[in-house]
């Protein structure tokens, strides 16, 4: 049984709309902040669900980390934003999107409510603990 933090869907959901927020002709250093931060969503997102079936969601999310890159040294923190800039994000978005959207369907995610006293993290990680001693070495694995 592997944990699932929930939490880091949300985040990495709430990092990729600011993607979708992007406009040309903000402030380059709203840009800068705006990818850094998502390709720290993404890396969290990609090191923090190891155990959770989502292969081709996890490529396409690093090709968008690809598409990120890096920001343009040579360009000054008020200058605009080009459209130029924004659309290879937004097709690497729009693309990881589609694949997770049809992927997470398939995703087996389930919530286990507590049995009376029971610790259903016990229960389903350590049941045979559950049961008496002189009852656990007469049930095999």
């Amino acid at each position: 049984m592997d944990r699932v933090n929930q939490y880091a869907f949300y985040q990495f959901g709430a990092s990729m709309g600011e993607l979708k927020q992007l406009k040309p002709g903000g402030e380059h250093v709203d840009f800068v902040i705006t990818t850094y931060l998502a390709q720290h969503a993404i890396a969290k997102f990609l090191t923090d669900t190891p155990h959770v079936p989502l292969r081709l969601s996890k490529i396409a999310a690093e090709k968008l980390d690809a598409a990120l890159g890096r920001p343009l040294d040579h360009k000054k923190w008020d200058d605009p934003v080009l459209q130029a800039e924004i659309d290879p994000i937004s097709k690497a978005l729009d693309e990881f999107e589609a694949v997770f959207a049809s992927e997470a369907q398939g995703l087996e995610v389930f919530s286990v409510p507590q049995k009376c006293t029971y610790s259903t993290t016990t229960l389903i990680g350590e049941g045979e603990n559950v049961l008496p001693p002189s009852i656990r070495g007469l049930v095999t694995d």
